[in-house]
């Protein structure tokens, strides 16, 4: 991919001081307890897309990220595996 009259093999290319060139800054994977949202809890519950896809029945079964979406599929596996979530550690506190 040509950028700028250079050669690129990446989607993007990153800039020295961890800076996409598009823009968008570029972070390390979380390592930890995951910050707990009540407003993107409640947001991914009763988005409209959701609610869609869950009534028309457009919902490919478990396991199948990696064919439908490899990268994203790769990247919350490690997400999962290296954070855990706040309202777990509570859970096993008091149970």
């Amino acid at each position: 991919m040509w950028v700028e009259g250079e050669y690129v093999a990446t989607d993007r290319a990153y800039l020295a001081d961890g800076q996409c060139r598009t823009g968008e800054s570029v972070r390390p994977m979380k390592f930890g307890i995951r910050t707990p949202s009540l407003k993107r809890s409640l947001a991914a519950r009763t988005s409209v897309k959701r609610i869609a896809r869950h009534n028309l029945g457009l919902k490919a079964p478990r396991g199948w990220g990696w064919l439908t979406n490899p990268k994203r599929a790769a990247y919350n596996r490690v997400y999962d595996r290296t954070t855990i979530s706040f309202w777990s550690l509570l859970k096993n506190l008091f149970s």
